[in-house]
């Protein structure tokens, strides 16, 4: 088993195997727990973005999705709140590092379309 299929300390084996190859890094440098944390920020942010576009016209549904966005962003306020100063410069080293690779990788194999927020490789970029 190669150094990069084995599972890194702190980690279990699952959610180590869902992790891209080019995230593996900086996955395993900040851990499990903010890496998650990241991604599920990201992937929120990707799907408000993808209703937003569905509800263009629908003034409630617009109204609704604001809402839900507002207490997404509280939860994840409260959350980044109870950590310590090193878990919260962490989360945003690990938000960076990601939104930096996706970036890199959409430089060498093309553009995502301009309304979608991930990378044409699918990483998933925080809005």
């Amino acid at each position: 088993m190669s150094e990069a299929e084995q599972t890194p300390e702190g980690w279990e084996a699952e959610a180590w195997a869902a992790v891209p190859i080019e995230l593996r890094q900086v996955a395993k440098r900040h851990g499990q727990k903010i890496y998650s944390l990241v991604m599920q920020a990201g992937i929120c942010g990707y799907a408000g973005g993808i209703i937003s576009q569905r509800l263009r016209n629908d003034r409630r549904g617009l109204e609704a999705l604001s809402r839900l966005v507002g207490v997404m962003n509280g939860l994840m306020e409260q959350l980044l709140a109870a950590m310590p100063d090193s878990g919260k410069q962490s989360f945003l080293d690990c938000r960076k590092e990601i939104n930096i690779i996706a970036q890199l990788h959409d430089a060498t194999a093309g553009t995502a379309p301009e309304h979608d927020s991930r990378s044409k490789g699918g990483i998933i970029l925080n809005g």
